[in-house]
Formats: C-alpha cells, structure tokens, sequence
C-alpha cells in the first residue's frame, strides 16, 4: 500500500502530466498540487489551503428549458455546458471564425452546503469571504481536488466548484463533473424492466477492470471512498466505467497503520454509523467496528460483482440484523478461528445468529461457474475477515481479468472494448450523447443539451412506472433461490403472491408451484 504522504517534487512530476485545458482553466489562485503534501500538516490543514472556488467563468446555465434531470436529499444534478479555448492545431479551416467550443457536463447542485454558522472546515477564497462547509462536502470536495491533480480516467474529474447566489439558492454550493449519460444502477434497472438477461461475461470484466483502476487509484493516493455501488459507477459517452460521489471518502495512512489503531479497545472506537449503503456494507461495519481502511471499499465493490452477475444484489436486507443475518447464512458464523478480531467489535455477541457453516460459492452465485475463475475474484473479494479480502492492485491483477484484456472484443470470457461496452450499457441508444458536429454553436450545444435530458428523464421515468405497474412480478430469481428456496419463501410472498395472507396450504401450494416455474 502506498502511503498518501508525497514528496514534493514526485506530484510535481504528476502535474506536469496534466491535460493543458485544465491548466488554462486553473486560475491564479487556484492550490497548486505540489504544495498540498507536506509532512507537517494533517488532513483538515491541507483541506484549509484548498476550499477554494474555481471554474465558474467556464460554466453556463442553460436556459430555455429543463436542464434537471435527477433530485435526490443533496439537492439535484443538471446538465450544463463548459466553454474552453480550442487549440490551434484543433482550428480548421471552416471553423477559425471561432477559438471556443462547448461540451456538456453535469452539475451537482448541493443544499445546506454552506453557513456561517459553526466550526465546520472553511470555503472561500479569503478570510472576509469564507463560509463553513458540512462535514460530507468538505469530504467529497477534497477527495475530488486532492486526486484532481493526480488524472486518472476512471476517476470524476472536478472541472469547477463555486457557491451559488440568488433566490432559493443562498448556501449552496456547485460541484462540475464531466457529464456521462448513465450509471450502473440505472443501468440495472432499466435492464430488469426490459427482462433483459444479466450482462455477458466479456462486458463484466471491462467493467469490473475499470472499478478495480479506480479503486486502486484512489487507494494509492491514500484515499478511501467508502460508497462502492452501482449507482456511483458512472457510464462515460466513450464506455468507461467512472468512480464518483466521494461524499463519504477520507484518509488513511497504510494499510498497516490503520490495523494499528483498529479496534484497539471497546472504550476508545469513534464508529460512525450508516456508511455505505446497507447492501454494500461489510460485516465489520454492521457490527460496529470502523470503517476506515481500504478493505471496507473491496467488500463493496465484491458485492457489485455479484449484483452485475446476477442482475440483482446478492442479500436483501431489511435492516442491519437482517443483512448480518443473510450474509452469515452464506459465509457461516465467524468466530475466533476464522476472524481473530471479530469479539472485539461494539455489536459481536449481542446477538445470538448460531453456528452456521459457509456454504459452496457454487450454490451461492450458480452463474458464476459458467467462466472458470470468477468464482474464485468474489471468493477473495467477499471474505468476512477484512485483513484476508484482495487489494485493488491484487484484484488487477487476478488471472481471470488479466487473460484477454486487450481492445479488441473477445470470445465469451474475452474482454469487450470500451466502444462495445458503451452501446451495450447505454441503451436506448437515445441515452449516448449525440455527435457534436459544431462544438462552437453555443445555441445548438444547448438545444442538444435539453433533448439529452428530456430523453434521460423520460426513459429512467417510464421505467419506475412500469416498475410499479409491475410490482407483483418476478424479476429474476435469487442467485440462492435454485439451491436455497425456504431463504427467499417469505420475501416471495410478501413481494410476488398477491391475495395477502392465506392459509398455510394455499401457501404451500403456490409456493411449490412458483418453485417449480423456477
């Protein structure tokens, strides 16, 4: 593991590999990268000398219409266009009456981000000027300009950050990414309502070689993220998978020191609760324990694997009892033998979950035995001791994703390109951006702009209406319903059989016959 302490001249040497357009767009005041890492200074000093706004004279609203196209509790993204200089050798000849053009990208507009009240980290660009920044965008922001020096293309790229003004905008503040038309849950989901098979083998491991570069990436550049899912797998224009919402990232020194002051007694754990979204947590999380080393990322990014397999999340828990409960029914119990360090975390033991054994991996995630060596990537991606799950750098560099890694499309465990990959994830078609055939019409970028959204907003709506019009339907079975069907019996009748309670021989009875249909 690297440690995120650089040296000076070696990000200065990283910088000198950066894209010129960002360069140009850097202003005057902007951090330069080189200074940030300095042995002397912790995280929040570092944080201080960054929070800084940049890049909103390249950024423009687009009006005329609708330009939202999601809304969550942070606030909504939107689709916006960015203007650069075009370089000379880019001008020909039936365009030099213009040195600028125009690209989408996508912005997240943040409410409640910043106030003046408090002692939360500082924003602005002077003393007089600053504000105070919540604790999940201070994170997110200085993930994002931390590894904004150090590219990587699986990686969000912040492209401008600034605080909004005017009415009903007062304490917001504006990350600008890269617009991509997809992410791998919308991905999902579209492909259920579809009835669309689970994605083929050959796009998996494109995708899953991408998640891994950017795990490494960050985890290399000493940064955890913390929120490994689907929906923060971004699908690029060009096919890439992108890493992005770094919300709940944070430092960490090693692996190595980290372990050091894991768990080192009951007394003196600060555990922040609810990190990761449930499915995706690891167990060491749910029962407690901290979540401040990189093996919590890889467990999250083992259950993605298993989600793009099987097309659905591999334990569906309703709570955090439940998710410990299903993940131990597959992984057994853990004790001492297994996860030396298990009875040191807060929640072990308050709970009686009995002594169950670990089931095969091949009743667990039956697919996955269709291409030799998957099986044996989640095995070592889902352990539940975190000290024995693989790096990002070991997953790379598993035999299953190294053979046939190349830009040419492959036979069934091949690797597809990242052109094949796109048509294959962006769908409808209507989802992948259109050619801009005249980058520097600033009224036309727009236009195609709002039909890109209009047609995002459309689909993705269609889509959870048809999915409440369908709600008593199956949508595929478990990965464990074939081998383990009493599992799933009541989530099945709660979800799927219509008619509420009945009596214990028409449950049967349907039941037997739904198992059979599967």
């Amino acid at each position: 593991m690297v440690h995120h302490k650089r040296k000076k001249n070696d990000v200065e040497q990283n910088e000198g590999h950066n894209d010129h357009q960002i360069k140009q767009q850097q202003p005057d005041d902007d951090i330069v990268m080189s200074s940030v890492y300095n042995d002397d200074e912790n995280y929040e000093d570092i944080g201080n000398r960054l929070l800084s706004p940049f890049g909103q004279d390249h950024i423009h609203e687009i009006k005329g219409g609708n330009s939202t196209f999601a809304r969550g509790t942070f606030g909504e993204l939107s689709i916006a266009i960015q203007s650069r200089s075009r370089s000379h050798n880019q001008l020909s000849t039936a365009l030099q009456s213009s040195s600028t053009m125009y690209s989408f990208v996508a912005v997240k507009k943040i409410r409640n981000a910043l106030t003046n009240d408090g002692g939360g980290h500082l924003f602005g660009r002077s003393l007089q000027s600053r504000q105070q920044l919540s604790n999940e965008v201070f994170n997110e922001l200085l993930a994002t300009r931390l590894l904004r020096g150090l590219q990587h293309p699986n990686i969000a790229t912040l492209v401008a950050v600034y605080p909004n003004s005017g009415g009903g905008n007062q304490g917001s503040l504006s990350l600008v990414f890269p617009y991509c038309p997809v992410d791998l849950h919308e991905v999902l989901e579209i492909r259920r309502q579809n009835f669309q098979q689970p994605l083929a083998f050959c796009f998996l491991k494109t995708i899953f070689r991408d998640m891994f570069e950017a795990i490494a990436h960050c985890h290399d550049n000493g940064i955890i993220h913390r929120d490994i899912k689907p929906g923060n797998l971004l699908v690029s224009h060009k096919g890439r998978i992108i890493l992005c919402d770094f919300g709940l990232a944070k430092p960490f020194l090693s692996f190595e020191e980290e372990e050091n002051k894991r768990i080192a007694t009951d007394k003196n754990i600060n555990v922040e609760k609810g990190l990761c979204t449930l499915y995706y947590r690891p167990p060491e999380v749910l029962l407690g324990g901290p979540s401040d080393f990189p093996s919590v990322d890889m467990w999250s990014a083992g259950i993605v694997l298993t989600e793009l397999i099987t097309g659905r999340s591999l334990w569906l828990g309703r709570n955090v009892i439940d998710q410990l409960s299903l993940v131990f029914d597959s992984l057994g119990t853990p004790n001492e033998r297994t996860w030396p360090s298990v009875r040191r975390l807060p929640d072990y033991g308050k709970l009686n979950f009995g002594t169950k054994s670990p089931k095969q991996w091949e009743n667990i995630l039956p697919r996955a035995t269709e291409i030799s060596g998957v099986i044996d990537l989640v095995s070592k991606q889902l352990k539940l001791n975190p000290a024995q799950r693989l790096t990002a750098r070991q997953a790379i560099d598993h035999d299953w994703l190294k053979e046939n890694v190349t830009d040419k499309s492959g036979v069934a465990d091949g690797a597809a390109n990242h052109r094949e990959l796109r048509d294959e994830l962006i769908q409808p078609s209507t989802l992948q951006i259109p050619p801009l055939l005249f980058p520097d019409n600033r009224k036309l970028v727009e236009k195609l702009g709002l039909g890109v959204v209009e047609s995002r907003r459309s689909i993705l709506s269609s889509s959870k209406q048809k999915n409440h019009r369908l709600n008593h339907c199956w949508q595929g079975p478990s990965s464990t319903s074939v081998k383990s069907y009493n599992q799933l019996s009541e989530l099945f009748q709660r979800k799927y059989l219509s008619g509420g309670r009945k009596s214990s021989i028409v449950k049967t009875t349907k039941r037997t016959k739904n198992s059979t249909m599967l």
